[in-house]
Order: structure tokens, then sequence, then C-alpha cells
């Protein structure tokens, strides 16, 4: 008992000392008051603290009083007097004259920057002088001229005159030598074409030096896929001419990826199939920042899925780049899907575009099973549908493939239309009651969030959200979900869905640049409005992972289980993806 009160004396003791310490180093007070009474009202507008932790930190405050008076037109104002007592000081101001300007003239500015500038001289006619503004003038100048060829421009105030209390002065613009950029030099890595560099950074030669884009050369060249800044850009001026020297090395963004995966055949029979995953992905393989890929994926059950797709960036020296995607399905023997999508970009950097394309998708049935000429499976049926798409991409990575901190956001719409195609072996009237031309709408919203904790920890949230409208929706033209890319814990595109969002949360512990555990969990909505009934449901899978690297390349496994249906959740259902990247 009297260890625990001299332990309670002691931490007491220690609480005083240091509420006395932080209330002694708060003692040094301030009260500014003026030399004439009339002139009080005016200090007292002012806000001012009145305790200090040190004498330096009270002159420093009584300093920066006094140019904010200056700033308000108290040119003069000065300290006329101050008593110290004990740790308090008492200062006396003066204001003095107040000043204000008589005239500000353009002096030998051009009369374009003037212009453009939004500089006019009746704004500063009998105007109280403020500093802050003239200064705020000055350097809405400089920029100016530095935006346009000027960068050693410097501006002084000229025939200046006081007359008692007004001011008169003009401006006066020394611009320096006008300024061409000479050539952008590559220093390290230097394969890339320079017309991919001179859009990128909007920067060519031939141009006048600006600095507004200058500044930006940093953002740019972050947000080239496959290349970044070494060290710190800089620039070399001779006479009238600029060099930039840029200092890049290569990023590993090229992918070769691939996922082995195990899950049950079904949900009665817990044998096992085979998926597969294979990505390549190829970044300025000709030197123009053209981006290729290629997917091929088996979510098992004799199906087949393969995509591919190309970016070229820059078309013809403009912001404009191409855009193609191919992609084939092919649902074991039920049904073929080819969907080929041209577009345009119109670049806004190195990865954030807006894209105008056309989706030309189409579907046949290969396999029809028949009863007196109507189909057995009537969910499935031959058709093809023309849309025309808008999309945004924007996206904010410290690191593109392990992130841990930034953000992504990509939004897309498309509106056309669909026509079912009346096959001949198919009676003629079955197709009496079906709407065979009718008008669609898709919408897509993907969305990625990561927030950075502690110094090695990240969370991730990751949405997907998609919507088919339209008359006579089929299963064969549906969005397929589930498996390792989008709703873990479930079999590849085992679900079908008109509609869907999936919300995803992962917390991830980053061991490395390129590896980490993860612990997931991830809850979607599902809608399929095929036939005349549109059913619901919720899945949910969670799970757990790893990605590690090594000299051969990177390993990841995962684990997850899912629930839907509102049924049990069972571990025999439980799916395991092993997976391998090479980056280079």
């Amino acid at each position: 008992m009297r260890f625990f009160s001299n332990l309670f004396f002691l931490c007491f003791t220690f609480l005083l000392f240091i509420a006395n310490n932080s209330y002694a180093q708060k003692s040094y007070k301030l009260e500014i008051k003026a030399s004439v009474e009339k002139e009080q009202a005016i200090i007292s507008k002012i806000k001012i603290k009145n305790s200090f932790v040190s004498q330096a930190a009270r002159k420093k405050a009584i300093d920066k009083f006094l140019l904010s008076l200056q700033a308000q037109s108290y040119v003069l104002a000065a300290i006329d007097s101050s008593i110290i007592n004990d740790k308090k000081e008492i200062v006396f101001i003066s204001l003095n004259e107040k000043y204000q300007w008589q005239r500000l003239g353009t002096g030998n500015l051009n009369p374009l920057a003037i212009s453009d500038i939004g500089f006019q001289e009746k704004d500063f006619q009998s105007q109280d002088f403020n500093y802050n503004r003239l200064i705020h003038i000055q350097e809405t100048i400089i920029k100016y001229y530095e935006n346009h060829g000027y960068p050693f421009a410097a501006i002084s105030l000229d025939s200046i005159e006081i007359n008692k209390q007004n001011i008169s002065a003009v401006f006066n613009l020394d611009k320096g030598p006008q300024v061409y950029i000479d050539t952008i030099i590559l220093n390290g890595f230097n394969k890339i074409h320079p017309n991919y560099i001179y859009q990128l950074l909007d920067i060519k030669p031939g141009d006048l030096y600006d600095e507004a884009q200058i500044k930006k050369i940093k953002t740019q060249l972050a947000s080239m896929p496959f290349a970044q800044e070494q060290k710190a850009y800089f620039i070399e001026f001779s006479e009238d001419q600029a060099r930039i020297n840029l200092n890049l090395i290569k990023r590993k963004t090229n992918v070769f990826d691939g996922i082995i995966g195990f899950q049950p055949k079904s949900n009665i029979d817990n044998k096992m199939m085979l998926t597969g995953n294979l990505v390549l992905k190829l970044y300025n393989s000709f030197e123009r920042g053209e981006m290729i890929s290629l997917n091929w994926q088996s979510p098992g059950g004799g199906s087949q899925n393969l995509s591919i797709g190309l970016a070229y960036p820059y078309l013809f020296n403009s912001p404009i780049g191409a855009d193609y995607s191919f992609k084939l399905f092919k649902q074991d023997t039920s049904f073929l899907n080819l969907r080929n999508k041209p577009g345009i970009r119109f670049i806004i950097n190195g990865t954030d575009y807006i894209k105008v394309s056309a989706d030309l998708f189409s579907s046949t049935i290969l396999s029809k099973n028949l009863i007196n000429g109507i189909p057995v499976n009537e969910d499935q049926l031959d058709m093809h549908s023309n849309m025309g798409n808008l999309e945004l991409n924007l996206s904010r990575f410290d690191y593109s493939f392990n992130p841990r901190k930034g953000w992504r956001i990509n939004l897309s719409g498309g509106f056309g239309s669909k026509r079912i195609i009346k096959q001949h072996d198919i009676d003629e009237h079955f197709y009496d009651s079906l709407n065979t031309s009718s008008q669609q709408v898709k919408l897509k919203a993907h969305l990625e969030y990561y927030i950075p904790l502690f110094k090695r920890q990240t969370i991730r949230i990751w949405s997907l959200s998609e919507m088919l409208k339209g008359d006579n929706l089929f299963s064969n033209e549906l969005y397929r979900i589930g498996g390792f890319s989008d709703l873990k814990g479930f079999n590849e595109e085992s679900l079908y869905a008109s509609t869907y969002s999936i919300i995803s949360i992962e917390w991830r512990l980053l061991l490395e640049r390129n590896s980490f555990i993860n612990v997931f969990w991830n809850k979607a909505y599902v809608e399929n409005g095929t036939g005349t009934k549109t059913t619901y449901d919720q899945p949910m899978g969670f799970g757990a992972g790893i990605s590690f690297e090594t000299k051969a390349g990177i390993f990841a496994l995962s684990y997850a289980l899912g629930q839907q249906q509102g049924n049990p959740i069972e571990f025999s259902q439980a799916k395991i993806h092993f997976g391998y990247m090479a980056q280079f």
C-alpha cells in the first residue's frame, strides 16, 4: 500500500511540475496601445496574442503587428516607447500619417500585358496605399512575362513622387532577353521518341519559354507509366535559348502475370477443377508510349476468355490517341461472344484521358436444342448491338503496382441499339412476343482509394459497379462476375448480372516495395433482369493472402471463402489462387 501511495505522489508531483512549467513557458505578456487616444480604435482592430513562450517570440509578434499597419497605408507607423515591467511589455505605437495613391501609372508595360493582367490605373487613383496589393500586382506582371518568353523579367517603381501624403509612381519593366526552347535532352533512359515527350510536356523546340509549363514538368513526368525521374530536371540558359535536361530511369511496368486457381466443380461435388489466367502488358515497345495487352482466362467448365488491347498516344503528334480492344468469350458449347471497341482518346496527361468509342457486340448460339422449332433455353438468343461510349479515366498513385496512397476514377456510359437475329431453324412465331429491335443503356463506375496507415500499412477501398438496361435481356449478354479479379470467394465468372455493385475493403501490410500481406472482405449487390422475373442476391466473401517478391518474380497466394443466397459458409468450397508475375 505504501508503494502505491509513493507512486501516486510521484506522478502527482510530475504532473504539477509539467503544469507549472507549461504555465511558466507562457509568462511573457504583451499589450499594445496607441500613443494618441483617437488612434486606439484602429490599433484594436488588429488581433494579436498577449502571451508568449519567449522574449524573441514576443518581439517577432510586435514586428508583425507593425507590418500589418504599414500594409494598411500607415507606412510610417512606428514604436514611440515601451514599458517593461517584470515579464510584461506595454508598447505604445504612433500611426503617423496615412498615405494614399495619387497615381500608379503603367510606365513601359506592354498594352497587351496590361489588358491580360487586368490592371487599370483608375483602381489606384485616390486609394489607400496598400503595400501587399502593390506586391501582388508586381508579382502578377512578372508571372505574365515569365509565361511569355521572358524568364529574367524584373519590375520596379520609377518617377516616385511623394507630395504630403500622396504617392505617385509608374512601373518600370526590364524584360531581359526573350528566350526560346532550344531542345529537350533525355539523360539516362532515352528510349522514348522526342514527339512523345513534346506532347506529354506540351513543350517543343522553338516554343517561347513558358514558366507555367516548366513548373508542370515534374507532374507530367510522374504520369508516365514506363519511366520516371531519377533526379530533378534542370534548365540551361544560353543567350536567348533554353535547354531542358530530363533525368529518367525506366520503370518496370511490363508485366507477365499468371494465376492458377483451384475451385470446386459445384456446391454438391467437392471435386476440384483447375482455372487459369494469363496477362501480358507491354509498354513503349516501339518507343512511342504505346501499350499492348493480352489477357487469356479459363474460368473452368470448358469456357475461354480472350482480351486484346492497344492504346497508341499522341496520334500524328496531337493530344489525341487511338484505342482498340477485342474480347472473345466462349461459354462451353453454349454461345460465343465477340466485342470490338475502337476508340479515340483525348489525352489529359500520361494516364488521364477522355475516350469516345464504339462498342460493337455480337453473340452467337453454338448449340440449339429445339422442340417443335422452339428453343429449350429461351434465355439465350443470337443478337448484336451497336453502342456509342464516353469514358473518363483519372489516377494518382504513388506507385502503380503496390500503392500506399492514391486514387483512381474510371467512369463510362453508353447508349445504342440491340437487334435479335432471327434463325431460320427457329419457328418464326417464337419471335412474335419479343421486341427484336430495342434501345440499351450501359453505365460503369470503377473507384479505388488507398488510405496510408503508419509507415507500412494501407487500407484499400475498391468499388466496381455496372448496369445494363433494355428490353428482353438475355443471359448471353449479361455481365459475369466472381473470382480473383473482382469478387473473391466465388468461382470465376460464375455470377450473371444485369446490374451489380461490388465493394471491397482490404488491409495491407507492406513488407517491401512489391511484397505485402493482406486481409480482405468484399460484398456485392447482384441483380439479374433476364426473363419475366428479376432475381436479387447479396453475395459476400472474405479471406487473406500474401504477395512476395523474389529474384525470379513476384509470387502470390490467396485463400477466400464466399457466401450467397443465405447459405452458410462452407470451408469445402474455399477458393485458392496461386499467382506469378514478372516485371521487366
